[in-house]
């Protein structure tokens, strides 16, 4: 069915029937489902993100804490390899935690690898 107005083609549709008691009540539990799945979702989400923030701010305080102590110790060598295992390690330690992150959201659906 169409009609014209203005100029403008309107299509009108029928509606379909309202569902049955039956079917209601599945939509209804389908939806208290889907609401539960979504809610561990993003308690999931909200842990793994707490995780990799963990990780983080602990690499990078064990980088900070070598490279502080590199400028406590009079050897210049000592000083050298304690400041570039703390750049390193602190470095591996924001990509390591990043990585996992990364992983958790792949494995969880969240993102594409």
């Amino acid at each position: 069915m169409e009609d014209v107005a203005g100029g403008l083609s309107v299509v009108r549709r029928r509606l379909s029937p309202p569902p049955t008691p039956e079917e209601a009540q599945a939509l209804e539990a389908r939806g208290r489902q889907l609401e539960s799945e979504l809610a561990w979702l993003q308690r999931e989400r909200r842990r793994d993100l707490a995780v990799m923030f963990t990780l983080v701010a602990l690499s990078l305080a064990v980088g900070l804490f070598l490279m502080a102590s590199a400028v406590r110790v009079t050897s210049l060598e000592v000083g050298q390899r304690l400041f570039y295992a703390g750049l390193g390690l602190g470095n591996l330690g924001v990509i390591a935690s990043i990585g996992w992150g990364l992983w958790r959201s792949v494995q969880r659906g969240d993102a594409e690898w």
